[in-house]
């Protein structure tokens, strides 16, 4: 997985602010349900898009320190 991460983040870089909107916490287990926006730029082409999305983050707390477990996103526009 981190390869595949490194490829995407060598072809675009992002300039996003995000937004937290709810955090629920239960035990070891928490969500963040968050909105962002700001834009990324495709290094390839040099053009800059807009970028705006709502985000869940599933949370697992292990060794004393919070984890991000799941991850979803979805465009608003």
């Amino acid at each position: 997985m981190a390869g595949s991460y490194g490829y995407v983040f060598s072809n675009i870089k992002l300039n996003i602010e995000f937004f937290i909107e709810e955090i629920g916490i239960n035990g070891d287990l928490a969500f963040a349900r968050t909105n962002s926006k700001g834009t990324t730029l495709i290094h390839a082409t040099g053009e800059t898009v807009p970028e705006e999305n709502c985000e869940l983050f599933i949370l697992k707390k292990e060794d004393n320190e919070w984890k991000i477990e799941n991850y979803m996103f979805n465009k608003t526009k």
